[in-house]
């Protein structure tokens, strides 16, 4: 049985980590959007999987003020 890390890694418009990915960069921008962000100084953090998604995040967010990936792994 196929596990999340292959889910419809047969075509790049069902494969999982491309939805969790928008996700991610949707939810810094969704942050962004709050009267109490400074938009200048949002940062991602991530530990294992999401340590993976935080540098997948830096890589499509490119103004980010801080990325912390611990024990990235995807």
């Amino acid at each position: 049985m196929p596990g999340f890390l292959t889910r419809g890694i047969d075509s790049r418009e069902t494969y999982y980590y491309r939805r969790l990915f928008t996700d991610a960069v949707r939810a810094v921008a969704a942050a962004r959007t709050l009267a109490v962000v400074d938009q200048a100084r949002v940062g991602i953090m991530g530990t294992s999987q999401g340590g993976g998604i935080a540098l997948a995040v830096a890589g499509l967010v490119p103004d980010l003020a801080a990325v912390v990936a611990r024990v990235p792994s995807v």
